[in-house]
């Protein structure tokens, strides 16, 4: 029996290595990343019958449903758009009066911690100053200003809405 020169042997072991190594790599490989395998699925009625359905339901495990807390899609938005005016039962005290007809709050925005009005057309912030009075506090339904002393809350004003009617003759 004739032996086969060392090399030709390493050389054997290694092409029987690599294809060996190479079936492994492909076996692991098609185990981790798999492929799209389709399905199809043809349902039938004959096979589900009324009375298994009805047998079936489970009144107890019912879906649950979503119930969003009201506060937290206010503090995500920011202004709440339902939000009642304050109805006013007279004419404010003389020296309020005095305190809040140059301040005119048209907008209040309010995201997280900011908190922006909307004062004579320009933005302001809780501390910042207008025509004399210093903001106090930025709530969802008005500002409250002090100038002099005299603590003043400022309400959105509302905007006049006119409806025309329509004639009912032709």
């Amino acid at each position: 029996m004739e032996q086969q020169p060392l090399v030709d042997r390493t050389r054997e072991n290694i092409v029987i290595l690599a294809a060996f190594m190479v079936t492994v790599i492909t076996i692991t490989v098609m185990t981790i990343i798999p492929g799209k395998k389709s399905v199809t699925i043809r349902p039938s009625v004959s096979a589900v019958r009324i009375e298994d359905i009805m047998l079936s339901r489970d009144n107890t495990t019912a879906p649950k449903r979503t119930v969003f807390d009201a506060q937290a899609v206010v503090q995500h938005w920011g202004t709440d758009p339902f939000l009642r005016e304050e109805i006013s039962t007279g004419a404010p005290a003389p020296e309020q009066a005095a305190v809040a007809e140059d301040l005119v709050l048209t907008m209040v925005l309010i995201s997280g911690n900011q908190k922006t009005a909307r004062i004579n057309n320009r933005s302001y912030h809780e501390g910042d100053v207008v025509n004399g009075a210093k903001i106090l506090s930025i709530e969802k339904d008005g500002v409250l200003v002090e100038r002099k002393g005299v603590k003043t809350r400022l309400a959105r004003k509302k905007r006049a809405v006119t409806l025309k009617q329509q004639s009912s003759t032709p």
